[in-house]
């Protein structure tokens, strides 16, 4: 969905002329490809302006067809697994909550797709590798795709799901490889943020093929770069099983807390971090940078996993180089060899840990993945996958 201003934006890194951007702004808007969803409004109390929304009659043709094509999957009569098969399979998985027993239950069911609504934290890795072992049990290959390198290879680490990128799959699939069949489950891990025209290749896939497909993820988390969320707008139409329980945090305050965020709830989500003594403020950006860094180096332990966010990449670039320089005070690691890399310069040596920015098939490594460097010389570095 777009309004004038979008189209606008648009045109002018490419029009100077303001005759020319006026006559382009009309055949866009006035386009017989260009659909109003929404005529300008203004609002009476405030007399704030909201422009007209405009979105693509491809793209709605794209995404009813996706939709009918996933209400038609739903209604198919195969890949039911027997009651014996699941019955074996959540015996060995005692510690399953009642949420992932539903949740098993409902992937099992008859049909070619189906959905799993998860927070973050609540336990669908855990859910996914009791399904795969059951559709194992029963004939069936499992394999999993994701968005992202890094999603991909921890479906296929925790979950046990020989997964690969969503991208890598359409590639092999237009090669003439690895294309699915009747006797396929397919996982679609992260669905939430995988946009229309993405989702309607894969909805397309498992129809042509005879394959099951099931969608994981969370609508209200990240959500897809391009077009269109079509995750929720399948799972509206097909239903969906729902975990909510989270299990990731162990204080009640927290799960709540995470709860709410998942739900967009961040007000009440701070103020439970504000009323808890999580939160620690400062009234200048220079203050909370030198107390953060500070907090950091007092509490830094090797074995243990800390978080740094920030907004902006200068940001992150700034701390990651504060933090490295408290290090090397300390003698963990050394001053290293400067490297090139997608971000700059920057200095590396044995102890530091890095992040992959791209997949590279010929290292394996995918985007995401983090590695610890065990050696460092002039041109040279040697790094460790944990």
């Amino acid at each position: 969905v777009f309004d004038e201003r979008d189209v606008a934006k648009i045109l002018h890194r490419y029009v100077d002329d303001p005759a020319v951007f006026r006559s382009l702004m009309a055949r866009i808007l006035q386009s017989p490809e260009t659909l109003q969803l929404e005529r300008e409004r203004t609002a009476f109390a405030t007399g704030i302006r909201a422009p007209a929304k405009y979105t693509t009659r491809a793209l709605i043709r794209l995404e009813a067809e996706m939709a009918n094509r996933a209400i038609w999957l739903s209604r198919q009569s195969s890949h039911r697994l027997r009651e014996a098969v699941l019955e074996a399979t959540l015996a060995r998985h005692s510690r399953l909550s009642d949420e992932q027993k539903t949740a098993i239950e409902h992937v099992a069911k008859a049909g070619r797709i189906a959905a799993v609504i998860g927070r973050a934290g609540a336990g669908k890795t855990t859910m996914m590798k009791a399904a795969r072992e059951a559709w194992e049990a029963a004939g069936y290959r499992v394999v999993g795709g994701a968005l992202a390198g890094k999603a991909a290879e921890g479906l296929e680490k925790e979950a046990g799901i020989i997964s690969r990128t969503l991208s890598a799959w359409e590639l092999r699939w237009s090669q003439g490889r690895n294309q699915l069949d009747a006797r396929t489950v397919f996982i679609l891990d992260e669905a939430g943020m995988v946009a229309s025209r993405q989702m309607a290749c894969f909805i397309e896939a498992a129809t042509r093929t005879g394959a099951k497909l099931v969608l994981v993820g969370d609508p209200e988390q990240l959500q897809p770069i391009e077009a269109g969320a079509a995750f929720r707008a399948i799972a509206d139409r097909i239903g969906y099983a729902e975990l909510e329980t989270i299990y990731r945090q162990r204080e009640q305050w927290m799960r709540d807390a995470s709860l709410d965020l998942a739900r967009g709830n961040v007000g009440k989500a701070v103020e439970a971090y504000r009323a808890n003594g999580r939160m620690i403020g400062a009234e200048l950006k220079a203050e909370a940078v030198r107390n953060l860094i500070v907090d950091w180096n007092r509490d830094y332990d090797p074995t243990k996993t800390t978080l740094i966010l920030a907004h902006l990449r200068r940001d992150v670039r700034m701390l990651n180089e504060m933090a490295r320089s408290k290090l090397v005070e300390r003698g963990i690691v050394g001053e290293g060899f400067a490297f090139r890399t997608a971000d700059g310069n920057r200095n590396f040596a044995a102890g530091d840990q890095i992040v992959f920015l791209k997949n590279e098939g010929s290292l394996g490594v995918k985007n995401g993945m983090l590695g610890k460097i065990v050696e460092a010389s002039p041109n040279r570095v040697v790094a460790e996958i944990g």
